[in-house]
């Protein structure tokens, strides 16, 4: 998990998991960071042997991925190297981080700095830090011996807080709130900023108690910079708190001052924006720093819809460089998209002549998703602004819109217009914008564009771009592909795909077809050939059929994919299940039996003989469909490598049992399709029109339409039974990997 988001009024961040509020968000905001203050490998070795001082893994890189607090330093203490910096306190590296701060063209950023303070006490865990009326650093110290994962009982009896200080440094004395006005507006000047927001806070309770304030002007001195730039900033703050915003433009100002003033705006009624003169705004609308720019977007939402976009048309034509900064140009996007959810026709006006990708791409997406539209209607507005585009550029933007608009719709009526727009883009020397035609096409259900993909997939060519289009076709479940797949099992470009892809079908001669090569397949097309195989009653029964051959072994029927035939609604085939592999039972049954048996089991010295090698590959065999430990393996299911897998109690109780205890974001709905096809998996976002659903091999749309049932279950992704399938010494093998520091 990053450390450090640079947050912006009307800014959307990555998260965990889970969708953004915004559906129209159309992406997310990363950290202002790249580095980690984690080194990977297991978590507890953030900290150095206090005894023997040996680094450990995260030491070099900041002493681990936990952290807690946050002060900017802004005092008059320290030396000035410091000023403006980030502390954290680093949990699991027993320190506090320092982390420099740096302006971007549109923002700030994270830099690297040594770790800043490194503790003697293996008790140490910091919670919080700030800056002292001294210019020092405080910091509280939890102080026990647990962290994160890895307590019972928290010692709740003790804590300190330390005082860290440059030099022979006094506490600071003294009553702000005995100060005049004027001497707390002439505290504005000080070093240490501490004292500044203390005078600041006192005039604004004066205020509010219906004191009338003897303040100095300070516009003009702002103006003419008869004061410092920060001091100058600080004052711009403080008129704000007390409802007395001051707008500064001009391009001599200060980039901050000017940047304060816009975010300032927020401050004023939407009467007052409203008769706020245009000529006023649209300064600040052509001003040449990015940030300035962006922060004027984050207003327009206050103003007339007819204002904003005259704002926006300015802003978003004006710099094409703009286009290198992901964070800019996504901050772009938000502040224009509520003025386009208004009026998505005015909104498409503007595509062709504005010079961010990002935005002429997302307002046509928009234009297309929105809720009761009618995308082939939609679409005769959007072909004469594709016909019209000025260049390849606009035109490859304005169809990667139509293609993410569509992405999670199975099929869209062909619009009267779209051949003749069909036959000149397809005739492109640009490639890119020939695939995405093709792609739209596909949604189309047009046979042109269904033929030339087969055509390109059964012949050898760009592998990558094969997988592609066979994904794409068996999304929408193509009338005759399933035979070209099944003669594609024998290439092992697009082997993986192909077999992943048949599971979208329900044809008889399938399940022979991939039997007829499982036994020359690599483990993970081994792995998807079982997955493939169980998603029917039909064709697991031919899978279960072969493992009572021996044509498959029976160890490639994971628990996950037992339980997933278990699922089926087939006794047939959960009493074949039974007889050849055994039967899934719910481990709560015998839950604290098993963990006893397997604790008994797993002694120390058993763990001591354990193969590590053959442990990694039983972990890739049967977690890292789901699970990442080490950097290897999926996040369908939570990261393994920050977990507490020290603890032998805690690892069996999670690996016997995994569904006691399940975050809703991990659990599993298993999904029955019309077509007998069942799909078991995570819900990634749940739309309108369909479920975006991970499942252990592939991360797939199903539409609403073909969706018989859904019936969301109680487990984890991690299936019970795990160890019961497994010799003692695999499971000596594999707990002994997922212990591994």
């Amino acid at each position: 998990i990053d450390h450090l988001f640079h947050v912006v009024p009307g800014g959307r961040y990555e998260r965990m998991y889970g969708q953004d509020s915004n559906p129209y968000a159309f992406g997310l905001m990363s950290s202002a960071v790249d580095y980690k203050h984690w080194g990977g490998g297991h978590w507890t070795d953030g900290r150095a042997d206090l005894k023997t001082g040996l680094k450990k893994q995260h030491d070099d890189a900041g002493g681990g991925h936990a952290h807690s607090g946050a002060a900017i330093y802004l005092g008059d203490n320290f030396p000035k190297e410091y000023r403006n910096t980030l502390f954290t306190c680093n949990i699991h590296g027993n320190r506090i981080n320092n982390d420099g701060l740096e302006r971007t063209p549109s923002g700030m950023k994270g830099v690297r700095r040594p770790d800043f303070l490194f503790a003697n006490d293996p008790w140490f865990r910091g919670i919080c830090v700030k800056q002292g009326p001294d210019g020092g650093l405080y910091a509280s110290d939890w102080s026990d011996t647990g962290e994160c994962h890895n307590y019972d009982v928290a010692d709740i009896s003790n804590g300190r807080i330390y005082r860290t200080i440059y030099g022979d440094r006094k506490s600071w004395k003294g009553d702000v709130s005995k100060m005049t006005d004027e001497e707390l507006w002439n505290l504005h000047s000080s070093k240490n900023e501490w004292l500044v927001r203390k005078a600041r806070r006192v005039l604004q309770e004066r205020q509010a108690a219906g004191q009338e304030l003897k303040l100095p002007s300070t516009d003009i001195d702002v103006l003419n910079k008869r004061i410092d730039e920060t001091t100058a900033l600080r004052l711009l703050f403080t008129r704000l708190a007390l409802g007395k915003p001051l707008l500064v433009v001009g391009k001599t100002m200060p980039e901050s001052l000017r940047l304060c003033s816009v975010r300032a705006l927020d401050q004023f009624s939407d009467a007052e924006l409203r008769g706020t003169e245009p000529v006023f705004l649209e300064t600040y609308a052509r001003d040449s720093s990015p940030a300035v720019r962006a922060a004027m977007l984050s207003v327009l939402a206050k103003l007339p819809i007819e204002r904003a976009f005259t704002l926006a048309s300015i802003i978003l034509t004006k710099d094409v460089a703009d286009n290198a900064d992901a964070k800019l140009t996504q901050l772009y996007w938000l502040g224009i998209q509520p003025a386009v959810l208004a009026k998505p026709d005015e909104a498409l006006k503007l595509v062709n002549s504005i010079v961010i990708r990002r935005v002429r791409t997302n307002i046509v997406r928009l234009v297309l998703t929105l809720p009761n539209s009618e995308p082939t209607k939609q679409l005769d507005a959007v072909f004469p602004i594709l016909a019209s585009a000025p260049n390849d550029e606009t035109r490859q933007d304005i169809l990667q819109g139509i293609v993410q608009a569509f992405e999670e719709r199975k099929s869209v009526v062909q619009p009267k217009n779209w051949n003749v727009m069909y036959m000149i883009l397809s005739r492109s020397q640009n490639a890119a914008i020939v695939s995405l035609a093709n792609d739209i096409a596909l949604k189309f259900n047009d046979p042109r564009a269904i033929a030339d993909m087969i055509g390109r997939i059964a012949v050898s060519g760009d592998a990558s771009e094969r997988n592609r289009e066979i994904a794409l076709l068996a999304a929408r479940k193509t009338d005759n592909l399933p035979l070209l797949l099944r003669t594609l099992l024998l290439d092992p470009t697009v082997r993986r795909s192909a077999i992943i892809a048949l599971s979208n079908y329900s044809d008889d001669t399938t399940p022979a077809a991939i039997l007829k090569v499982y036994a020359y397949l690599t483990a993970d097309e081994k792995a998807d050939a079982v997955q493939t195989l169980s998603s029917r009653a039909s064709y697991a029964m031919a899978l279960l059929d072969a493992v009572e051959k021996g044509t498959v072994a029976k160890a490639d029927i994971t628990a996950f994919t037992a339980r997933q035939i278990a699922t089926l609604k087939d006794q047939t085939v959960v009493a074949k299940l039974k007889a050849v592999w055994g039967e899934v039972k719910p481990a709560s049954a015998n839950r604290n039996v098993q963990i006893a048996k397997y604790k008994a089991m797993l002694s120390p010295d058993m763990l001591k003989t354990a193969d590590e090698k053959r442990g990694r590959v039983l972990f890739a065999k049967n977690c890292a469909t789901c699970h990442k430990l080490f950097g290897e393996g999926q996040v369908v299911g939570p990261e393994l490598t920050g977990s507490q897998r020290a603890n032998l109690d805690y690892v069996l109780e999670n690996v016997v049992d995994p569904s006691a205890a399940v975050a809703s974001e991990y659990k599993m709905t298993a999904f029955y399709l019309f077509d007998g096809r069942l799909v078991t998996g995570i819900i990634r976002k749940d739309l309108p029109n369909g479920v975006s659903v991970r499942t252990v091999n592939e991360e797939l749309f199903l539409p609403v339409a073909d969706i018989e049932t859904r019936k969301p279950t109680p487990n984890s992704v991690m299936p019970e039974g795990l160890l019961d399938t497994m010799k003692p010494d695999e499971i000596r093998d594999l707990i002994a990997y997922l212990q591994k520091k």
